[in-house]
């Protein structure tokens, strides 16, 4: 008698794990942190899609040399679901970080950084 795990073939097994990597990847995918800048005005803006964003989120923005980062959590208020992220960017000049100003809203999941350009 065949035992329940042996009833499937390899083919099977390989459709099902062919199956889970895609969902996973969606879901990395879902969960990615995307930034952009662009130069206006004698600024640079940055915009950073951050999934999970919530309006009682702290988020920690700093530039250090040419290098924008950004720390933070996202997810609900369950400590289960909720995640840090570091995100980091090459800046491609340098800014008056004492000027920065920056804005979270969470319903567009966008984080907006405007830098003076020096």
């Amino acid at each position: 008698m065949l035992r329940p795990w042996l009833a499937k073939g390899p083919e099977d097994w390989v459709g099902e794990i062919f199956l889970q990597m895609q969902r996973l990847s969606q879901e990395l995918e879902q969960n990615r942190i995307h930034g952009d800048f662009y130069q206006k005005d004698g600024m640079l803006i940055v915009m950073i899609e951050i999934p999970g964003l919530r309006e009682r989120h702290e988020i920690d923005v700093r530039v250090e040399g040419q290098i924008l980062i950004v720390r933070g959590t996202t997810g609900s208020t369950d400590s289960v679901e909720e995640s840090a992220f570091v995100y980091e960017m090459l800046l491609p000049g340098k800014v008056e970080v004492s000027r920065m100003e920056t804005h979270a809203d969470p319903t567009d999941r966008m984080l907006t950084i405007r830098l003076p350009l020096m």
